[in-house]
């Protein structure tokens, strides 16, 4: 894997762990189930990321 896809999932996978920080922040003061969906796919996206 070269230089430049290594630093694409690197950055991939911190977006993921961010998006899925804030989205469980959001989802502990208003409990929308819609909050579930998003943070459901962010992780599948790091694990994914993780997985490779």
């Amino acid at each position: 894997m070269e230089l430049w896809q290594q630093v694409l999932l690197l950055i991939t996978g911190l977006l993921a762990i961010y998006l899925l920080w804030r989205f469980y922040g959001r989802y502990q003061k208003e409990r929308g189930l819609y909050d579930v969906y998003y943070m459901l796919g962010f992780a599948v996206l790091l694990v994914s990321g993780l997985l490779l």
